[in-house]
């Protein structure tokens, strides 16, 4: 009798680590084999566009809009732009209407649709986002284009017509015998059709200094977004990061695919 509780107990054991594992996979994510680009295309697209709020089941954050409790452009005496822009709680808006227009993988010589299923190899996500909007809370201090900048407010940043290509590495990390997955030497390079900046609170709310300041921003809004650019997109890619891992911490890596 002993015997067969044992046994009962473990049986019960294993039906709830099954559940847990494949029970809560979401139904209406279609999943797709690795080389099947097309298929990870629309799956891709589909989770963006239908669920910017989060999907529990697969631990999947809210990022649209997504949070970003702080961040900070720091000063370059070298640059043209030698300010120090400090960022906190700010929003992003506009991630969920990216469009997802390739899925690659690099091995060896080779670029090749679709994702790595062995964890070897460079992978990439090209896409297209029509605007992306950054807004609220800003303190500034510092020069751009010669002129002294001081501030601090409220902010607003749009990107218009954004292509983009984000690069990382597939990690294998093992827990209880299986192997999951986390992406890590990352790499976001973004580039926008146009980029309007308006910055409240310059100059103690000198409001002629501050349209004249603004109107600066967006008549050199190039230069202005190549000299922040590499601070930005470091910081986005850090947050991507955060919100794949997490997602991938859900299940085994092969668990997200058809085998």
């Amino acid at each position: 009798m002993r015997k067969f509780s044992y046994y009962s107990s473990t049986l019960i054991l294993l039906l709830i680590k099954l559940i847990g594992v494949f029970g809560e996979f979401p139904e209406d994510v279609v999943r797709c084999h690795h080389s099947d680009s097309e298929c990870l295309l629309k799956t891709s697209q589909y989770i963006l566009n239908k669920y910017p709020k989060g999907l529990r089941s697969l631990n999947l954050i809210p990022f649209d809009p997504l949070h970003i409790k702080s961040f900070i452009i720091e000063r370059n005496p070298e640059s043209p732009v030698n300010v120090e822009l400090k960022l906190t709680n700010v929003d992003l808006l506009g991630l969920s209407n990216t469009t997802i227009t390739n899925i690659t993988y690099k091995s060896k010589h080779f670029l090749i649709r679709g994702l790595a299923a062995n964890f070897v190899g460079r992978n990439f996500l090209e896409g297209f986002i029509p605007k992306i909007e950054l807004k609220d809370n800003y303190s500034a201090e510092g020069q751009v284009l010669m002129l002294p900048l001081a501030g601090k407010g409220r902010m607003r940043i749009v990107c218009h017509n954004i292509t983009f290509r984000f690069g990382f590495d597939l990690h294998p990390v093992e827990k209880s015998g299986q192997t999951f997955a986390q992406i890590n030497h990352i790499k976001l390079q973004a580039t926008p059709e146009l980029v309007n900046f308006k910055f409240d609170g310059l100059f103690h709310d000198d409001k002629t200094m501050e349209d004249d300041v603004n109107k600066l921003l967006n008549d050199n809004w190039l230069l202005i977004y190549k000299e922040m650019d590499g601070s930005v997109t470091k910081s986005v890619s850090l947050i991507i990061q955060k919100l794949v891992n997490g997602a991938f911490s859900k299940y085994p890596y092969e668990d997200y695919f058809l085998k």
